[in-house]
């Protein structure tokens, strides 16, 4: 009987064995995660015969990941988090099929490649050094796979337009439901402030995530416009979505997303006219400044929020109000932390306290005269500040190089439109420094990197530039 029966007969019939295994094991212990075992084998399966389709997958499942909690206090998001670290697998498998054409590569020798690989160095380093090595262990990990998936296998799959061109199309339309299921949720409340950080769960923790992905994807709308036909209904779609997506970054209330976008309308100026440099420059002279101006007598003391003003809003037009006058509640309780975030890159000024550390050590270093009516965060919530956040996990060596890479992509990007010949190509390299520096916005007061919604376009835009600065290079641009 059993000469008789085809391989493909018995493994299907032993997937149905281990499918059925894994409900009864599911019913039995009360715990949903036995469900995931066959999805797990078909997305391995899959990943075997093509993991180029199963990269785009992953893109396409970023709108609508969801953040669960698992038993042991551990979260994760499906079915993102999996598939990251699946792909940090195949990375590794590639290179042991490829050494000497992926180790002798070009994009390995970039220096932007090179930065990425010295910030995740010296984050080794840090986490041989933490104070809670665990944790440190884990938020290492987390970034590898990040790395991994989105910088890395960016790289090997998005070489031309038209990938860029098939991941943007992939990641547009399940974002383009979602904002058009979070404005209709909104509707019966007249788009009421109020309501703004809950119509988008649960695909989206808070109106934050929501708005800065709207933010970000913004840039790739207007390109793949540009890149369909004058006169087209895809254009016509395209320029109706671009403002529903301006729609709803408006009813998020997000105040960090509107300055991006406004910053990034300049910012493309700034390109045109090759003065990224300046402006970093300036940048930096500005915030060395400022910490000096801050830590000159004790400054910073006279920007201690009143306890009693500093409260929540329910209309937006008070939040505003209540941001320029220091009393709006989240912008003083992320004072409350950088404060405390100061003075812990003080104590450990080498190696910080290791990276993913900041809120298991940050309490003792607070000050009470900062203190707001959320200061005892629940939400186990980090310091909202990531070029911070790097800084006290890594000290300041570490804060310095991921400002280096910040920098490097800037300017490198600048570099890399201007040689760059081809108009098509030309359109793309702007496309992704929009979104790039929109998400440097972003995470000045956010944590975001790490982020299942932002941080695939941070690592994905820099992989972007250097295979373009590698084509012009191949094609005998100086």
């Amino acid at each position: 009987m059993i000469k008789n029966i085809k391989i493909s007969d018995l493994s299907f019939q032993l997937y149905a064995l281990i499918t059925a295994l894994s409900i009864c094991a599911a019913v039995a212990f009360q715990n949903f995660l036995f469900f995931l075992i066959p999805a797990i084998l078909i997305i391995t399966y899959w990943t075997i015969l093509d993991f180029r389709s199963v990269y785009y997958l992953l893109w396409c499942c970023i709108p609508f990941s969801l953040e669960i909690e698992l038993p042991g206090g551990f979260a994760t998001n499906l079915p993102n988090e999996p598939l990251m670290v699946g792909f940090l697998l195949v990375s590794i498998l590639l290179l042991a099929a490829n050494p000497h054409k992926i180790l002798k590569s070009r994009f390995l020798k970039h220096p932007i490649t090179l930065f990425l690989g010295l910030h995740l160095g010296w984050m080794f380093i840090c986490v041989l050094h933490s104070e809670a090595p665990i944790t440190s262990i884990k938020f290492f990990l987390a970034k590898l796979w990040y790395v991994a998936t989105f910088y890395f296998m960016s790289g090997w799959i998005l070489k031309q337009k038209v990938d860029l061109l098939k991941l943007s199309w992939i990641v547009f339309v399940p974002l383009s439901i979602a904002v058009v299921l979070t404005l209709i949720r909104h509707v019966p409340s007249g788009f009421a402030f109020e309501q703004s950080n809950y119509v988008m769960q649960p695909y989206f923790r808070n109106h934050v995530d929501y708005a800065c992905l709207l933010a970000l994807f913004t840039p790739f709308i207007f390109w793949m416009r540009q890149e369909s036909r004058v006169g087209s209904t895809k254009r016509y779609f395209l320029t109706l979505f671009f403002f529903i997506f301006l729609i709803g970054i408006q009813f998020s209330y997000t105040r960090t997303a509107y300055v991006a976008i406004v910053v990034a309308i300049g910012y493309y100026w700034i390109v045109h006219y090759k003065l990224t440099k300046y402006i970093v420059l300036m940048g930096l002279i500005g915030l060395v400044w400022l910490i000096g101006f801050l830590q000159t007598r004790n400054k910073y003391l006279d920007f201690a929020p009143n306890y009693e003003h500093a409260v929540s809003h329910t209309r937006f037009e008070n939040l505003i109000e209540a941001t320029y006058k220091l009393e709006d509640i989240s912008t003083m309780e992320r004072v409350y932390r950088w404060v405390a975030g100061s003075f812990m890159v003080q104590k450990h000024l080498y190696f910080g306290f290791g990276p993913g550390n900041f809120y298991t050590f940050y309490k003792p270093f607070t000050l009470t005269r900062f203190r707001t009516y959320v200061s005892d965060n629940t939400e186990k919530s980090g310091i909202h500040c990531y070029y911070l956040m790097t800084t006290v996990d890594n000290g300041v060596l570490g804060g310095i190089l991921f400002l280096g890479l910040c920098v490097l992509g800037l300017v490198k990007g600048e570099t890399i439109y201007h040689q760059t010949t081809d108009r098509v190509r030309k359109r793309m390299v702007m496309t992704v420094l929009l979104s790039f520096v929109i998400i440097l916005i972003l995470i000045i007061i956010n944590d975001l990197i790490e982020s299942d919604k932002v941080g695939p376009f941070f690592f994905m835009n820099l992989a972007v530039l250097v295979n373009v600065d590698i084509l012009n290079q191949q094609q005998g641009v100086e």
